[in-house]
This record gives structure tokens, C-alpha cells and sequence, in this order.
């Protein structure tokens, strides 16, 4: 078995049974939760390429260090830093136009690619998990889009996504951050087959086991039968959606047209179901600019391909970056810790039209 490390990635060329090799992507920052670093993104990004046209690589496998997370997200105290440093922005533009580069990759990729997205997936995790091939969770999987709690949006190319679920599910997870766990993810077609934790290595043997042709499409074909059969001899209880069991009154929330009213119910919500209470909490002690921002991101994404999703994303970081409120984000969860974020404008009803559409301009 081949080794080779990064400091931030640890990359594997596994022997096929047959000709060929497997090769394996790990996130090597398990402190940090994995979190897609600048150092870690152009090192996928190299070896994604590289094995994109070595013929002996028929498939790739990509997981996180350690059982807490597979990648968190992006790591925004860098983020910050460029940010706030005069001098810097750039490096915050650079960093979205490198991720958004890889997510892209992952999404186009012509072999399979099968992803390990056991514990925290969120963020920039969601953005390397959602564009592979072969989507793995397991018991442990907490999957979400919490950018609304740090003044961004749900990011990565997710609005081509998220736009394609059931209803107005999508809007949904993007105004609250709401966590989804195995089952939500597996319901929502989200994810594409659960395990459990401890069998990551007999996926992996189950992988290197194949006898791959020299088709991707047909490689894919293989890699998904091979993890059904596995999935099927493994006790795997992923668990009872919690969203599905809430469609209707997620439909019911975010009916209308604007920000304001879906704001307006989730203050007069009175009921004892914690699991919308959480959710509509975090919605309330969100940016208000970054609510009014997802639901227009929401309604131009529909229909869009995914090239565009991606330079819409593009340019609305940009925008972010540039602004208060990611920034003021960031701060008040990571840097100072106090919780505290001086949202501007600070109250929903404040944000108008024409902010808004400078986002996307």
C-alpha cells in the first residue's frame, strides 16, 4: 500500500484485487474538526487532478481523521484574518474561488468517488460530500448548512441542490442551520447509502475487492452495488427522520413571499416541539441580511445548472466578505466568543430590497 502525507492530507494508493488502485483522501486536521484549511484545499485539488487521468486510479475514497467529524467546514479563522488584515481580502476571494474549484471537481469527477461522511459534515464538508458519486452516512452523521449563524448563506454549489428537495425543504434548512442526522439525510436523497462507523474499513476492503473497467459509468455502477451489498450485511440503524416527520409545518413556515412573515411565525410559534424550536431559534439570532440573502438566493437558483450555482456562490462571497455581518460572525462565534453579533441592520424588517439585490450584483 502506498503512503504519502501532507501535512493536512493523507493520501493512499490502496492494490486493487484486480489491476488497478483505489486511492484515498483523508483530512488529516482532526483538531480542528477537519476543517478545509488554504494549505488543504490545493492539495486535493492536485492529487483529484492527478488521479483524474492516471488509468491505474479507478476510484477514489475520501474520509476525515479521527470519529468526531469528517470536515466541519471551511476554517474561518483564516477567513477572518484575511479578512480584517488590510491587505489581505484577496486571499479570502482566492480561498472561495479554490474551494468552490475543488467542490466543482468532486461534482464533475469522472471516476467514481465515494465519500466517507461520518460525524460532522457541515459547511464546507457538505460541499465535498454532496458532488461525489457514492454519499456515505452513518449513525454518527450531523449534516448542515449553519452559515445564517456567521452572517454568510449556505454556500459550496448547495442552492443547486437544496432547490431540487421536496417543497420548500431547502429554503428551509438554509434560514435555520437545522442539523440533519443519517436518516434525514437518506430520506431527503442527501446522502446515498449508511453504514455503520466501524465499518469503514470493510468498506474499503469491499472497494479494493472490485474488479473495475476502464468505464467511470460502469465503475460507478460497481462501487454502488458493492456498498448496497455491504450496507445490507451490516446492522445499521440510522434512526427516524426527524425532518419528514415535519414536512407539513416546514411547508406551512416558509409559505409566502418574504422573509418578514416567515420571521413573524417563528416569534409567534407557541407549540412544545423542541426540534422546530431549535430551528427557529437559530433562524431569529441570525444575520438578518444573511436570511433575506438566502431566501433570493433560493428562488434564482431553481432551474439554474450547476455552473451557475457555483458563480452565483462566487460572487456572493465576495460580497460577504466585504460587508459586516460575515465578519461580525465570525467574531462573535470563534474570535471574542461572546456570543454577542452586531447584526447591520440588526432587525429583520430594516433589511431593504435594495440591499439585497446588491448582493447579486
Amino acid at each position: 500500500m502506498g503512503e504519502a502525507m501532507t501535512d493536512v492530507v493523507l493520501v493512499q494508493e490502496i492494490p486493487l484485487a484486480g489491476d488497478g488502485k483505489l486511492g484515498r483522501l483523508t483530512l488529516n486536521a482532526e483538531a480542528s474538526l477537519n476543517s478545509l484549511s488554504a494549505a488543504m484545499i490545493p492539495a486535493l485539488q492536485a492529487q483529484l487532478e492527478a488521479w483524474r487521468y492516471d488509468a491505474q486510479v479507478k476510484a477514489v475514497f475520501l474520509d476525515g481523521a479521527g470519529p468526531k467529524a469528517f470536515c466541519a467546514g471551511g476554517d474561518i479563522r483564516q477567513l477572518y484574518r484575511a479578512m480584517t488584515t488590510p491587505g489581505l481580502m484577496k486571499d479570502a476571494e482566492s480561498f472561495f474561488d479554490a474551494e468552490y474549484r475543488l467542490d466543482h471537481t468532486i461534482h464533475a469527477y469522472p471516476k467514481p468517488i465515494v465519500v466517507w461522511g461520518g460525524g460532522i459534515v457541515m459547511g464546507g464538508g457538505i460541499g465535498l460530500f454532496i458532488g461525489a458519486s457514492h454519499r456515505v452516512v452513518t449513525e454518527t452523521t450531523k449534516l448542515a448548512m449553519p452559515e445564517i449563524t456567521i452572517g454568510l448563506y449556505p454556500d459550496v454549489g448547495t442552492s443547486y441542490v437544496l432547490t431540487k428537495l421536496p417543497g420548500r425543504v431547502g429554503l428551509f434548512l438554509g434560514l435555520t442551520g437545522v442539523r440533519l442526522n443519517a436518516a434525514d439525510a437518506l430520506a431527503l436523497g442527501l446522502a446515498d447509502v449508511g453504514l455503520p462507523s466501524a465499518a469503514k474499513d470493510d468498506a474499503l476492503a469491499a472497494l479494493a475487492s472490485l474488479r473495475y473497467t476502464e468505464s467511470g459509468e460502469l465503475n460507478e455502477l460497481l462501487v454502488g452495488e458493492a456498498l448496497a451489498r455491504l450496507s445490507a450485511t451490516k446492522a445499521f440503524a440510522p434512526g427516524e427522520s426527524e425532518l419528514v416527520k415535519r414536512l407539513s409545518e416546514i411547508d406551512a413556515f416558509t409559505a409566502g413571499s418574504s422573509v418578514n412573515e416567515m420571521v413573524a411565525r417563528a416569534r409567534a410559534y407557541a407549540g412544545d416541539d423542541k426540534w422546530l424550536k431549535v430551528a427557529f431559534d437559530s433562524l431569529l439570532k441570525g444575520s438578518p441580511t444573511s436570511a433575506h440573502v438566502i431566501l433570493e438566493q433560493w428562488r434564482r437558483a431553481r432551474g439554474l445548472p450547476l455552473d451557475a450555482c457555483f458563480q452565483m456562490d462566487r460572487l456572493l462571497s465576495r460580497r460577504c466578505a466585504a460587508a459586516n455581518d460575515f465578519k461580525e460572525g465570525i467574531r462573535a462565534l470563534l474570535i471574542d466568543k461572546d456570543l454577542q453579533p452586531k447584526w447591520s441592520p440588526a432587525r429583520f424588517e430594516d433589511v431593504t430590497a435594495e440591499q439585497v439585490e446588491s448582493y447579486f450584483r
